[in-house]
């Protein structure tokens, strides 16, 4: 199965750990019937009280369902177990992702035109520094994301509103994950030109046009994806 006996300290959290990973992972198959307790308990060397704990917040996460005289059965994992922050961005479906472009698609063009009317000289000047690194790593992918995602979390952070940053911070996973499967598909230039024409609409405080060079931006790399990277991911299986 994968599992190890588990060590005598935070025993509890070690077979949690242990039992996700399985669902994670897809050892334990979505519909599948997981090992019973007592299997469970013989695996890991842990108490049965310990094991219908692990369960039970499985349960509670949304990954595992108790059905009255089975057992316990994976019910797999989706967006909404990663918003509810039960699993990272790494194990999100293709589809999951172009989900969330869609609503990027629809909510940052109207943080980047909300910014436009609010944004400080200083964050204008901050936003200049990340496009500069952006382009200063153009060839090291993993640090140009870091700056990507810095430029959309303080554009959030500069509309001055706390639920469009805290929005912005709680996708900041998931946009990473996207954004290096953008960034690996066609490189960076598209991603530095779109920023650098969104930072000119803000330093003129044009609203209109900071909302159109942003959902130019997101739909450009929305339908790329779609129409190459998932194509490419669906033919292959």
């Amino acid at each position: 199965m994968g599992l190890t006996a588990i060590k005598k300290e935070s025993i509890g959290e070690q077979v949690l750990a242990q039992m996700k990973e399985q669902i994670l992972s897809g050892d334990w198959k979505e519909g599948e019937k997981i090992p019973s307790e007592n299997q469970l308990c013989e695996t890991f060397g842990v108490s049965r009280v310990t094991v219908r704990q692990a369960i039970q917040k499985l349960v509670a996460q949304g990954l595992l369902e108790t059905r009255l005289g089975e057992g316990s059965f994976v019910k797999g994992f989706n967006l909404e177990t990663f918003i509810k922050g039960v699993i990272p961005a790494d194990y999100l479906s293709g589809n999951d992702l172009v989900e969330i472009m869609h609503f990027r698609l629809q909510f940052e063009p109207m943080v980047a035109a909300w910014a436009a009317n609010c944004i400080t000289e200083t964050q204008l000047s901050q936003m200049e520094e990340i496009i500069i690194s952006m382009e200063k790593y153009g060839d090291e992918p993993e640090q140009y994301i870091k700056f990507d995602n810095e430029f959309h979390m303080l554009l959030a952070q500069s509309t001055g509103n706390q639920v469009a940053a805290f929005i912005g911070e709680m996708l900041r996973d998931v946009m990473v994950q996207s954004m290096r499967i953008i960034t690996e598909a066609f490189g960076t230039s598209h991603g530095i030109n779109c920023h650098r024409r969104i930072i000119d609409a803000l330093r003129v405080r044009n609203s209109e046009v900071a909302r159109q060079e942003m959902f130019f931006h997101i739909d450009y790399s929305m339908r790329y994806y779609i129409d190459t990277v998932l194509k490419e991911d669906e033919e292959d299986r």
